[in-house]
């Protein structure tokens, strides 16, 4: 049986004479590889987790694409057909105060429905949406204002910043009054919601204010540049006293 060098090199060469294998070349005779067992499943993948440090990836789900989070991979949606979850169960009531705020939202798309919503005052209440209880000048809202006032016999079309301002210090979707036949039904829809940069939303709301009616629809974007993790109502005047908020989100 030949002998073997105890030099580490990168390759060996057999010397008959000798019955030796000789070792020859620059540098050490290494073998790095990846151990079979670090895959497990049909389809896992090998990544570093840390420089010279080989971790296994496992399979994503059907439709998942590959994208990157920490400096890693991991597996996301592909942002294909969409699944929207209701984040605060049953909805939230909308009374007893002033403001109401829905948090520890983690949402790349927020959909907001607002249904039934009325105010302690009788008149002229300014319903607002915010973000992050954000009352800043982070909210840059365009569009319009369709209502009837049959006290007049007139139709009147306003901009948004005669109702609230531009920018302003909340998403002004509508106005309300104090009784059931006052009430308000609100749809917003907001995107990029874990960005720093900008978010853009967009939003509609009806109104009956006794025997007045008021369309509001407009569009924007919010300057805050943390992510999206609550949604509050905010009246300027009295408090809320009826209606539900619902949230839906998709990652």
């Amino acid at each position: 049986m030949p002998t073997i060098g105890t030099s580490s090199k990168p390759a060996y060469v057999y010397d008959a004479g000798t019955d030796t294998w000789i070792p020859i070349g620059p540098g050490e005779h290494t073998h790095p590889y990846v151990e079979k067992s670090t895959l497990t499943t049909t389809g896992d993948l090998v990544y570093a987790s840390a420089a010279n440090t080989p971790a296994r990836l496992g399979i994503g789900s059907t439709d998942q694409v590959l994208k990157v989070s920490g400096g890693l991979p991991v597996w996301g949606s592909s942002g294909v057909n969409k699944n929207f979850t209701l984040a605060n169960a049953g909805g939230t009531s909308l009374s007893g105060s002033n403001t109401v705020t829905v948090s520890g939202l983690d949402a790349e798309e927020i959909y907001i429905f607002i249904t039934g919503v009325s105010s302690t005052v009788a008149s002229n209440t300014k319903f607002v949406l915010r973000f992050n209880t954000d009352s800043g000048n982070s909210y840059n809202t365009y569009g319009g204002i369709l209502a009837n006032l049959t006290t007049y016999g007139a139709t009147i079309l306003q901009r948004i910043n005669q109702q609230w301002g531009n920018p302003a210090s909340g998403l002004y979707v509508g106005t309300i009054g104090d009784n059931v036949s006052s009430v308000l039904e609100v749809a917003a829809h907001i995107r990029g919601c874990k960005s720093t940069s900008p978010k853009m939303y967009t939003a509609l709301s009806g109104a009956q204010l006794g025997d007045n009616k008021m369309g509001v629809w407009n569009g924007g974007y919010y300057t805050g540049t943390s992510p999206i993790t609550s949604v509050s109502v905010f009246v300027n005047q009295g408090n809320l006293d009826d209606g539900t908020m619902f949230i839906y989100t998709s990652s």
